[in-house]
């Protein structure tokens, strides 16, 4: 992703938020950085579960834990436009039918995406979710009513 250092703003549009340690956790952070950037998605890497993300940390492994109104207010006073779906790399976040992921896509009115189980991750990228018996993928959830499915191999 490519800033512009005097409005923040990325001029293609592209949204990253990193919010895992490259101190704490080195495969991790080098791995989201690396992570292609998708124009009209904003893409989030944080550690989470099926309620919660957790905050920005550099010294620490996690952050304070956020919910999903906390997150949808953390998202809504950046640079966001209003309009993209996000997409949630963190571990469990789309767990829950009713969980995290849910809760953000009502609080923001756009599509969110998530996994439903780990993300694996490398230094080169995001390798995805974590097979388990029963399957293991990307979900996807509409405001006000849960649409989940696996995202297709053309857009991971």
């Amino acid at each position: 992703m490519e800033g512009d250092p005097l409005s923040f703003v990325d001029p293609l549009g592209l949204e990253k938020w990193i919010w895992v340690s490259p101190i704490r956790d080195w495969t991790i952070y080098s791995g989201a950085l690396s992570d292609p950037d998708r124009p009209g998605i904003l893409n989030i890497y944080a550690h989470g579960g099926p309620s919660s993300v957790n905050s920005p940390s550099f010294l620490h492994k996690y952050g304070a834990p956020l919910n999903a109104n906390q997150m949808a207010s953390a998202i809504r006073q950046s640079s966001w436009n209003g309009k993209d779906p996000v997409w949630l790399k963190s571990c469990n976040t789309g767990k829950d039918p009713q969980g995290f992921a849910q809760q953000l896509a009502n609080a923001l009115g756009v599509n969110v995406y998530a996994p439903n189980t780990q993300v694996w991750y490398n230094w080169r990228k995001v390798v995805g979710p974590m097979p388990r018996i029963g399957g293991g993928g990307w979900g996807g959830w509409c405001k006000s009513r849960a649409v989940r499915y696996i995202l297709s191999k053309e857009i991971i």
